[in-house]
């Protein structure tokens, strides 16, 4: 399945079920002042960690952090050329998020979200074959604002599970050098985006 829509389809498959067996359920989200720390896979890979206070019956506000390491291999064999290359790109991102629930009663508690983030990447490569070896890099600052719609469900005191989808407006600015040139570039760009499941602990 389409990672875009393996969410809405989990709750879509959740909700019905939790919403009628949770009308003896306790008050969600939890009251006023309780902490709570988030686990998730953002939807463009890698990992995160977020913690949050909730204010009040609606709010919660947090502080998220996500990273990515990717690493590739690259060998190109024929008659013309003979090349293997490796590449390495490090990333991380860090801002504030808010969640606004719509009701607050609910064990499956749909809620507005807006996360602005900004974050610092890192890549090089490197390149050997028959005219000899070669090396590029370059890095980037980015910010990352997304508003989104989703939900948590409540199946455990103290436990939730949730996520969602919504848009993505990023600005980078980017810097490569390599021995020939050094380039800067400023892009934009506005896209779907899903968050993958997150995992929320309660204390």
């Amino acid at each position: 399945m389409n990672r875009a829509w393996a969410l809405p389809a989990i709750l879509l498959i959740l909700i019905p079920g939790t919403v009628a067996h949770g009308q003896d359920a306790p008050a969600v989200p939890p009251t006023s002042g309780t902490l709570s720390v988030s686990f998730f896979l953002p939807g463009g890979g890698g990992g995160g960690i977020g913690v949050w206070r909730q204010m009040g019956k609606r709010f919660s506000l947090g502080l998220e952090m996500e990273g990515a390491y990717n690493k590739q291999k690259r060998k190109v064999f024929n008659q013309a050329v003979s090349v293997e290359g490796e590449g390495r790109t490090r990333s991380i991102l860090v801002g504030p998020s808010v969640k606004r629930y719509w009701d607050p009663t609910a064990r499956v508690a749909p809620f507005l979200y807006l996360h602005t983030g900004f974050g610092f990447s890192e890549v090089d490569t490197k390149a050997t074959g028959d005219a000899g070896e070669s090396s590029q890099g370059g890095h980037a600052f980015f910010t990352r604002i997304r508003p989104g719609i989703g939900a948590d469900w409540f199946p455990l005191s103290g436990v939730s599970i949730g996520g969602y989808v919504g848009f993505e407006y990023g600005y980078d600015f980017q810097k490569s050098d390599s021995p020939e040139a050094t380039a800067k570039t400023w892009t934009t760009n506005i896209d779907t985006l899903t968050s993958g499941l997150r995992l929320n602990l309660y204390f």
